[in-house]
């Protein structure tokens, strides 16, 4: 056969091919390596998209700049006892984390006195009926509770529990805006030699004058404990831990660091004016949409480049282009300044340290 490939000159064909095959794998595993380095917008967008939380922020986040927010009470998939009481604990973790950052919250108990009185109808089914309203507003993937008014106009109590709800905390309360959230699944599974727990949510900040989505976030998590050892000594000690993965401490901490993430995604500043997007790169790359493949030289924008900021989704910039097409930049290779290209007020003295690392 070696003798039936050789070319004219003499050399065979197959050493010519062993050659370039023996090039081809250290080729591959450089680009695959530049791609999955650090410092690569592909690795940057692989981080986005498959490791931080699904979040949006929205212009009416900076045009409202909401001052004092109402936390209300998380409602659940299930109305049964025990999956409200732990939507109430992820409230709770949610607060921790956003009581520390640059809002005048409105303090949970005074919130809920508010909300349940204890001279009116009975504070559990007034929950339920918020809950209920909230679980369709998320079955059903709508984003406004003027769509859910027209489409569900038979479910009038607790449509109007909801809007009584959002009427109080804005009249009552002083309240410009109200966070939802909803657990989709929040629970633990215990097998002896296995243990995993797991937590859906959904979060979203609203104003209260007009309905308009400010920020919201979504993720899911999950913890699994296997017996992964080679000492059979070590088996007792893993299955103990495998048990104690499963017990309510674990949940709880669970919860806290979920929401600790939601939280992350919410800008630390406030704007004056319209806020736009500014080049920082030397050649900052622009795309259609977000992508995975995101470092292809062309397009490009100079740096200094101001573009209007239209939205901010899991770690990508939507912004208008230099002809007037939307376009989207990494959040890494610009920043939101005013009309002037100064960067936006830093409201938050302490951001840098919840701040997502670069």
């Amino acid at each position: 056969m070696e003798r039936g490939l050789r070319g004219k000159g003499g050399a065979p064909m197959v050493e010519a091919m062993n050659r370039n095959f023996s090039v081809l794998p250290p080729l591959a595993l450089a680009l695959l390596s530049l791609a999955l380095s650090p410092g690569c917008a592909s690795y940057q967008a692989y981080e986005a998209r498959f490791r931080g939380p699904d979040y949006t922020v929205t212009p009416e986040f900076f045009r409202q700049s909401p001052r004092r927010v109402a936390i209300f009470p998380f409602a659940a998939r299930s109305l049964k006892k025990t999956h409200l009481e732990r939507a109430q604990v992820c409230r709770l973790a949610f607060y921790q984390h956003f009581s520390v950052r640059d809002f005048e919250d409105v303090e949970l108990k005074a919130l809920d006195d508010c909300l349940l009185p204890q001279d009116g109808p009975s504070p559990r089914s007034l929950l339920r009926q918020f809950s209920e309203t909230v679980r369709k507003l998320d079955v059903v993937g709508l984003t406004s509770f003027v769509d859910f008014n027209n489409l569900l106009n038979k479910e009038v109590r607790d449509a109007e529990t909801f809007r009584a709800w959002i009427r109080s905390v804005d009249a009552d309360l002083r309240a410009d805006a109200y966070v939802l959230g909803i657990v989709r699944g929040y629970g633990r599974f215990y097998a002896v030699a296995f243990s995993s727990i797991g937590l859906a949510t959904r979060v979203e900040l609203r104003s209260t004058k007009d309905d308009a989505l400010l920020w919201s976030a979504e993720t899911k998590a999950r913890n699994i404990a296997l017996p992964l050892t080679i000492d059979p000594l070590d088996v007792p000690v893993l299955l103990y831990d495998i048990w104690k993965n499963s017990r309510g401490e674990a949940l709880d901490m669970l919860a806290y660091r979920v929401y600790r993430n939601l939280i992350q995604t919410l800008p630390p500043m406030r704007a004056k004016g319209k806020v736009m997007v500014r080049a920082d790169r030397q050649r900052t790359r622009i795309f259609p949409h977000p992508t995975l493949w995101a470092f292809w030289p062309k397009p490009q924008v100079k740096k200094g480049t101001r573009m209007e900021f239209l939205l901010e989704r899991r770690g990508w910039y939507q912004c208008r282009g230099p002809d007037g097409q939307p376009v989207w930049m990494l959040c890494r290779d610009g920043s939101l300044v005013d009309e002037e290209g100064l960067p936006l007020e830093q409201t938050d003295p302490m951001g840098f340290l919840w701040k997502n690392a670069p």
